[in-house]
């Protein structure tokens, strides 16, 4: 099971406690779940569109990550996960401005929608190889791929990526753009 939590204009709330009651519930249905849940915490953290502010993204990430430990949960998986492109008019791409640290991330994720985009996707393959976590593809879809054999062509280089970069975790995501 996948599961994501979207935080914008929640940061200092979730710091200050304000969510403690839903992340405690949070908590108690994974664990009763029976389940491996790959917790997507903030997900594409570092598309500006989200506005997480680095220092309140990561506080209130580790926040999360000790309060659902605190709940000895044993099926959780945390998930940093990274957009992996950027578009030409956004800041230079800096995922690691918003890493909570090692111990509080099992899992490096990254979207896979243009697969023109490969410095800053193939930036976090090293990332993620370098500090030992395993690299899912946390959302996938030809994105503005309209025709039968631009999909394909998307196809091929989806699973090429996954083939040559030792991805464990494929999430499709099925929608029309």
């Amino acid at each position: 099971v996948q599961i994501v939590l979207y935080m914008r204009y929640m940061l200092g709330e979730i710091i200050k406690g304000s969510f403690d009651n839903n992340i405690d519930q949070l908590g108690q249905w994974i664990k009763g779940s029976g389940k491996q849940v790959y917790l997507r915490i903030g997900y594409e953290f570092d598309n500006p569109e989200n506005e997480y502010d680095p220092e309140q993204y990561k506080k209130a990430y580790r926040y999360i990550v000790d309060r659902l430990k605190g709940q000895d949960i044993h099926n959780v998986y945390f998930v940093w996960h990274t957009i992996a492109w950027k578009a030409k008019d956004w800041p230079a791409y800096e995922p690691l401005k918003w890493y909570p640290g090692d111990q509080y991330v099992d899992w490096v994720g990254i979207s896979f929608f243009d697969s023109q985009q490969n410095e800053e996707r193939n930036a976090v393959t090293k990332l993620a190889h370098k500090i030992n976590k395993p690299l899912m593809i946390a959302e996938s879809s030809p994105f503005k791929q309209y025709t039968i054999e631009e999909k394909l062509q998307w196809i091929k280089k989806l699973f090429n990526y996954i083939k040559n970069n030792d991805v464990k975790f494929l999430s499709y995501i099925n929608v029309n753009w």
